[in-house]
């Protein structure tokens, strides 16, 4: 199973040092442990990073949106195959952490596709009810990556939740 990397890393960096992150802003994200039997990407994409670089483009994007998926093999090739596969290994040994993310008391906003098929909705669901002061939002007509899917929509419901008073430090409770 393919797992969102950079939401998991936010939320180990909230974990550890919850006094130096003020807020959090998590996309198609799963709070538990790497899922066995999927393929392995880390040695795919040390053999044949292109041809991994496509079958994940055809997963984290709805497969009608061809600029967004432009956008990730770009982005892809620009990390770079050994980058790659090293968020990979990180991905494939990570702990469930749904029993730890009560313990958060910053803000955040969690953002998910109706056709997400890495982290479905209801783990965004389940993430906001797990956090303490957590709003959910499901975007419609997007996959895995609402920003870079429907950038606008996503920067604007960014914008409100800076913008909330909530947000701030002296009024978060």
């Amino acid at each position: 199973m393919i797992e969102p990397y950079g939401a998991n890393l936010a939320l180990e960096i909230a974990l550890a040092a919850p006094e130096r992150v003020s807020s959090l802003w998590l996309m198609g994200c799963d709070a538990g442990a790497a899922r066995a039997g999927g393929p392995d990407l880390a040695a795919g994409l040390e053999a044949t990073p292109d041809a991994i670089v496509e079958f994940l483009a055809e997963i984290v994007v709805r497969p009608a949106d061809h600029a967004a998926s432009a956008a990730f093999k770009a982005m892809a090739h620009r990390v770079g195959a050994p980058a790659g596969a090293a968020q990979a290994r990180a991905l494939a040994s990570r702990d469930d952490i749904w029993s730890r993310l009560g313990e958060l008391r910053m803000p955040a906003l969690i953002l998910s596709g109706d056709e997400d098929p890495i982290a479905p909705p209801a783990c965004g669901q389940q993430l906001a009810q797990a956090m303490h002061h957590a709003r959910f939002e499901l975007m419609r007509d997007c996959g895995h990556l609402p920003a870079l899917e429907q950038p606008a929509r996503a920067a604007a419901l960014f914008r409100t939740f800076l913008s909330e008073p909530s947000r701030h430090p002296h009024c978060a409770g």
